[in-house]
């Protein structure tokens, strides 16, 4: 759990850093679908959602288990949709 909490702060620093509210993206873990299990599954993505203009990627873990910096340059080329208004620009 603690390195999926560590990426997530990773992506809201990174935010912060470029001048966004971290809190128009929503964070969510993709589980493996394993049936029967009482234990929690292992996570297979991270859906990462622009609460303001509804863009939304998948971060596959497989291909790139630190999805952040992934995540931060979609953000600066514009993935999740132009800067919010009085952002003067994402650097």
């Amino acid at each position: 759990m603690s390195q999926k909490r560590g990426e997530v702060d990773c992506a809201e620093k990174g935010l912060s850093r470029m001048g966004y509210d971290e809190t128009i993206f929503s964070f969510d873990h993709v589980p493996d679908k394993k049936l029967g299990s009482d234990i929690e599954p292992p996570v297979t993505g991270v859906i990462v959602t622009n609460t303001e203009t509804q863009q939304q990627k998948i971060y596959y873990l497989e291909q790139e288990p630190q999805w952040s910096a992934p995540f931060l340059e979609d953000v600066r080329t514009g993935v999740f949709g132009p800067p919010p208004k009085g952002l003067s620009k994402a650097s």
